[in-house]
């Protein structure tokens, strides 16, 4: 039997695809690992919306990504070498630009900045979104990494944030809405401790303070 664990990397380096050994701290692996995080997060969304039949249709493209995210991560992982020519990362931005148009044609002009949230998928689609941000930026530390890589994940970014927004919008959520605070309101709330804001007006409108809860300051003043 093949055990998991191999006690190579005991002494905290890792090997690329082509043989070389660094440590594991090396921007080579920062970046696989946020490419291998991405695709774990991308994993909990298929599983969150294979459970809706309204969803259905977008779980083989959620898997295609998966699957360049591994191909992207052999390309990283093999800068020269012999496996060289075979792990090149392809050009595959265009398949994500048409999901980003269709589920496009479907939404409301967004006219508002708009917050992380709404429904537990679309939460999970913005955490997509960011850990692809910051694989994007780690890889551009990685010399001469191939610039289809850079191209898609810079587009499956957005496509992620498009996709928060459609979820919300099929499951009849509203996207949480920005509201900037008011000057006012974060002397008081600096004042009575607490942060709790809410903007139900999903309009785009004035947003003000929600009810401060004080349980916790009353009951320490009758301490």
């Amino acid at each position: 039997m093949v055990k998991v664990y191999t006690k190579a990397g005991d002494k905290g380096t890792s090997s690329l695809y082509n043989g070389t050994k660094l440590p594991k701290n090396h921007y080579f692996f920062e970046a696989l690992g946020s490419i291998d995080e991405l695709s774990s997060h991308l994993g909990h969304l298929i599983v969150l919306l294979s459970g809706n039949n309204d969803f259905f249709v977008l779980c083989s493209p959620l898997k295609l990504v998966q699957t360049r995210l591994m191909d992207m991560g052999s390309s990283i992982a093999t800068p020269d070498g012999r496996n060289f020519e075979k792990t090149r990362f392809q050009r595959h931005e265009r398949e994500v630009e048409q999901w980003i148009d269709f589920l496009d044609t479907m939404l409301p002009r967004l006219t508002n900045f708009i917050l992380p949230g709404g429904t537990e998928p679309a939460a999970v689609a913005h955490i997509c979104r960011s850990v692809c941000r910051r694989a994007e930026r780690q890889v551009l530390s990685v010399p001469n990494v191939e610039e289809a890589i850079t191209i898609y994940l810079n587009r499956l970014s957005d496509f992620f944030f498009t996709l928060a927004r459609y979820v919300n919008l099929v499951l009849n959520v509203p996207d949480v809405i920005y509201c900037a605070s008011k000057p006012s309101e974060e002397k008081t709330e600096a004042t009575l401790g607490v942060g709790l804001r809410m903007c139900p007006n999903t309009e785009g409108g004035e947003c003000t303070a929600s009810q401060i809860f004080l349980n916790d300051a009353a009951a320490g003043s009758e301490r």
